[in-house]
C-alpha cells in the first residue's frame, strides 16, 4: 500500500473517531445506494435465491453445505440467503439492504486495515471512504448474487487485521512508531481467529485464496524481517486456499460450464487477455466512466503485433516497480503487486464462466481495487500536503463518486432495465439481447394465458427481433436458438421454429429440455411418431424428465400404443408429488381406449397415491365407479367398490349425492339391498334440494324401484 512521508499529512482529529467515521460512511453508502434498495432481482438471482429450493427448510440448509448441491460451493453465502428467506421471504429490500450494509462494513474494515499498515490516519479515512462510494463497486453491491464479494470481503479483511495483530504480538512492532493496537488476547488466539476467518472467506468466495500472499506484501510494506519462522504460520493458509481454489476451478469447468470452444485459448492469447485486463481495471478505477454490466469481449489474436502493446506496457510497469522497490520505494510496487495478485484468478489464465460474455467485469476487482485506490489516495495526499487541503480535495471527490454510484445503481432496478442499459453502452452484448428475448417471451406467455392474442403477437415479434440480433452476434449458442424458436412458435411459424430448436438440440445434445421442445413442436405439427423419438432422446439424457415422460405417455396412448405407454406413465407418477390426479387422468384415457385392465390398474394406483382428503375422495369415487360399472364383469369388484364408495361418501361429509348414489349401486351389486334402498333414498333427498341435478334425480328415481324389489322379503338392514 502506498504512503507519503508521515510529515506530509497531519492527523485528523474528528473524523478519526471510529463512531463518527462509521456513521458517516454507513450513512453516505446508504444514500449512494438508495436506488439499489428499491431494486428487484436480476440474472443469476433466480439460480441462487428466488428459484433455489434449498432455502425453504432445515433440510435445504443441510444440503447447501454438501458439495455438488449447487453449481458453486459458496455455502456461507447461500446460508445467509437461507436465514434471510426465513426472516422476510423473497422481499428483495432485505437482501439489498444486507449487501449495502456489508459493503459499508467493509469500508470501515479497509480503514482499520490501512491504519494497521501505518498509513497516516487521513489517508486511511479517505481510502475507506473512496472504497465505500466508488461506482466500480456498484455491481458487487447492487446485484444480490454478488453477496459472494461483500461477504467474503468482510471475512478477508477481518482475517488480515487479525493476522497482522498476531504478527505484531509475536514479533513486536515492525517499525518505530510503536503499537497503536494493543491487545490482551494472546498471539495464538489471534492466529486461530485469522485462520477461521480466512476459511469463512473461502466458504463465501474462493478468490480470497490470495490472502496469505497479500499478507506477505503487507508485512513487506511494514518492513518486517522475513524469515521461515515468520512465514511458517502462512503455510496452512496457502494449503487451504489452494484446495478451495482448485475445487472452484474444477466446478467452473465441469459444472458451471466454463469449457468448450469459447474458452479454448492458447497461452499467448491468455497472456494478451491478462495484460489487457491488468491495464483495464486501474483505468476504470482512476476514471470511472462508461461502466457497463457486460463490457465488449475483446477480439484476441496472437498474430496481430499491435495487441502485444499491453504486454509491453505491463512488462514496463513491472520493471519500473521492481527497480523502485529495490531502491527502497516499497509502497507503490507492493500496492501494484497486491492488485495484480488479488485480481489474478479473474484475468484469463483460469477459465471462469463470465468469460463467455466478456473478459472483464467490475465485480472481479472488488478487493483488488484497494491496491490502486491506495496509490491514488496517497498521491492526492502528497499533492495536498496536509490534512486540511486533502479534505478540500476529498469532499468534492467523494461527492462525485457518490453521485456516480447513485446513477450506476439505478441500472440494477430490474432485468429489463439492466439489459437495455447494457445494450445502450455495448450494442454487441449478445447476452443482453438474448436475455431480453427471454424476458419478452415471458410477457408473451403471460398474455397467452390471459387470452390477449394481440399482445402475444407483439411480444413474440419483439422476442424474435432480440433473438435474431443476438444470433447475429453469437451464432453457436443453444439458448438463443431456443428463444428464437419459442418466438416463432408463438407466432404460428412452427416449421421455422422447428429448425431453430433442432439446431439448439444439436449444439447441446445433453440438455433434455431441448429434445422435449423438439418433440412438442413435432406434436403440434401433427408428426407424433417423430415426436416420440424426440421424447425418447430427452429421456436418454434424463430418464426422470417429468414433462418428457408425461408427454410421451400421452402421445403413445393417442396412437393406441398402450403397452409402450406404461413405463413412461410409471416414471411420471414416480416423479410427481401430487400424482393421484395424474393417475386418474391416465386411467380415464385407458378406459376411453378400452384398455380396461390398465384403467383398473391406474384407478387403484390413484387411490394409493392420494395424499389429501380431497384427492382421496376423488380417487375413491372414480375407482369405485369403475369397479361397479366396468363393461367386463371380470373387472368388477363389488366388495371393494363398497369400501371405496363408503370412503368417498364419508370424506364428502355425507352431503354429496353423487358418492351416495354410487354407494347405493355398490351395495346393490354386493347384495346389500336394504342399504342400497336407504342410501339411494338419502341421495335422492339431497339431489332434489340442489339446482341443476335433474339428471341425477331422474337416474335415482329409475334405480330405486329395482333396489326396493330386490330388497323385498329380506330382513331389515339387508344381508
Amino acid at each position: 500500500m502506498s504512503e507519503p512521508s508521515p510529515q506530509a499529512v497531519r492527523r485528523s482529529i474528528t473524523l478519526n473517531d471510529p463512531v463518527v467515521f462509521g456513521l458517516l460512511v454507513v450513512g453516505a453508502t446508504l444514500v449512494a445506494y438508495l436506488p439499489a434498495l428499491a431494486s428487484g432481482y436480476i440474472w443469476d438471482d433466480e439460480l441462487h435465491l428466488t428459484g433455489n429450493p434449498f432455502l425453504r427448510d432445515a433440510a435445504g440448509l443441510l444440503r447447501i453445505w454438501i458439495p455438488g448441491s449447487m453449481p458453486q460451493y459458496y455455502p456461507l453465502v447461500f446460508s445467509s440467503f437461507w436465514l434471510e428467506y426465513q426472516l422476510w421471504g423473497l422481499e428483495p429490500l432485505g437482501y439489498h439492504l444486507v449487501n449495502v450494509l456489508l459493503h459499508a462494513t467493509n469500508a470501515l474494515l479497509v480503514w482499520r486495515l490501512v491504519l494497521h499498515l501505518r498509513l497516516a490516519p487521513p489517508i486511511a479515512l479517505l481510502i475507506g471512504a473512496v472504497f465505500a462510494l466508488h461506482p466500480v463497486h456498484v455491481e458487487s453491491v447492487a446485484w444480490i448474487s454478488e453477496r459472494k464479494n461483500v461477504l467474503s470481503g468482510m471475512f478477508y479483511l477481518l482475517a488480515a487485521i487479525a493476522y497482522l495483530r498476531f504478527d505484531r504480538l509475536r514479533f513486536g512492532p515492525a517499525d518505530s512508531q510503536g503499537d497503536a493496537f494493543p491487545s490482551r488476547m494472546p498471539a495464538g488466539t489471534w492466529y486461530l481467529a485469522s485462520l477461521a476467518l480466512f476459511v469463512l472467506a473461502l466458504l463465501s468466495k474462493s478468490v480470497t485464496c490470495s490472502l496469505p500472499a497479500a499478507l506477505i506484501l503487507m508485512l513487506l510494506h511494514l518492513r518486517a524481517t522475513m524469515s521461515f519462522r515468520r512465514l511458517a504460520p502462512l503455510i496452512p493458509m496457502f494449503a487451504i486456499g489452494l484446495m478451495f481454489a482448485l475445487n472452484t476451478a474444477r466446478m467452473e469447468q465441469g459444472e458451471v460450464g466454463a469449457s468448450g470452444p469459447d474458452f479454448a485459448f492458447t497461452f499467448a492469447e491468455r497472456v494478451l487477455i491478462a495484460t489487457r485486463a491488468l491495464l483495464f481495471y486501474p483505468a476504470k478505477l482512476l476514471w470511472p466512466a462508461d461502466l457497463v454490466f457486460t463490457y465488449p469481449r475483446w477480439h484476441i489474436d496472437s498474430g496481430d503485433w499491435w495487441q502485444y502493446g499491453s504486454v509491453v506496457a505491463v512488462a514496463a510497469i513491472s520493471a519500473i516497480a521492481l527497480v523502485a522497490y529495490r531502491r527502497g520505494h516499497r509502497s507503490v510496487p507492493l500496492a501494484l503487486a497486491f492488485f495484480a495478485g488479488t485480481v489474478f484468478p479473474a484475468i484469463g489464465f483460469i477459465n471462469i464462466y463470465p468469460m463467455l460474455f466478456s473478459f472483464v467485469a467490475d465485480h472481479f476487482q472488488y478487493l483488488a481495487s484497494l491496491g490502486i485506490l491506495s496509490i491514488a489516495v496517497s498521491g492526492l495526499a502528497r499533492v495536498a500536503g496536509d490534512a486540511r487541503r486533502l479534505a478540500w480535495i476529498a469532499l468534492p471527490l467523494l461527492l462525485v463518486l457518490a453521485t456516480l454510484s447513485f446513477r450506476q445503481a439505478r441500472m440494477y432496478h430490474d432485468e429489463e432495465t439492466l439489459y437495455r442499459e447494457t445494450i445502450a453502452d455495448n450494442p454487441d452484448a449478445w447476452m443482453a439481447h438474448n436475455n431480453l428475448a427471454g424476458l419478452t417471451l415471458y410477457k408473451a406467455e403471460r398474455a397467452q394465458r390471459e387470452g390477449d392474442a394481440a399482445a402475444v403477437a407483439g411480444h413474440a415479434e419483439t422476442a424474435v427481433a432480440f433473438a435474431r440480433k443476438s444470433l447475429s452476434l453469437k451464432s453457436n449458442h443453444a439458448q438463443i436458438h431456443l428463444h428464437l424458436s419459442e418466438g416463432l412458435r408463438l407466432l404460428g411459424r412452427r416449421d421455422e421454429a422447428l429448425v431453430e430448436v433442432r439446431r439448439a438440440a444439436e449444439l447441446t445434445p445433453d440438455q433434455p429440455n431441448l429434445h422435449w421442445a423438439v418433440a412438442r413442436l413435432l406434436k403440434e405439427l401433427g408428426r407424433p411418431a417423430e415426436a416420440i423419438d424426440a421424447y425418447r432422446a430427452a429421456l436418454a439424457v434424463a430418464p426422470g424428465h417429468l414433462a418428457a415422460n408425461s408427454d410421451l405417455a400421452l402421445t403413445l396412448v393417442e396412437l393406441g400404443r398402450y403397452d409402450e405407454s406404461v413405463a413412461p406413465v410409471d416414471a411420471t407418477l414416480a416423479a410427481m408429488a401430487d400424482a393421484s390426479g395424474a393417475a386418474l387422468a391416465m386411467a380415464g384415457r385407458y378406459e376411453q381406449g378400452s384398455r380396461l385392465d390398465l384403467a383398473a390398474r391406474y384407478y387403484r394406483r390413484a387411490v394409493d397415491l392420494a395424499r389429501t382428503d380431497a384427492e382421496s375422495m376423488q380417487a375413491a369415487f372414480q375407482c369405485a365407479r369403475f369397479l361397479v360399472l366396468a363393461p367386463e364383469p371380470a373387472l368388477r369388484d363389488a366388495p371393494e367398490a363398497v369400501r371405496l364408495a363408503e370412503r368417498a361418501a364419508s370424506l364428502s361429509g355425507g352431503a354429496n349425492p353423487f358418492p351416495l348414489a354410487l354407494l347405493a349401486e355398490a351395495y346393490a351389486q354386493a347384495g346389500r339391498n336394504g342399504e342400497a334402498v336407504r342410501t339411494a333414498e338419502k341421495a335422492l333427498e339431497i339431489a332434489r334440494q340442489l339446482p341443476n341435478e335433474a339428471t341425477l334425480v331422474n337416474d335415482l328415481e329409475k334405480s330405486l324401484p329395482g333396489y326396493r324389489a330386490a330388497a323385498a322379503g329380506q330382513p331389515p338392514g339387508g344381508s
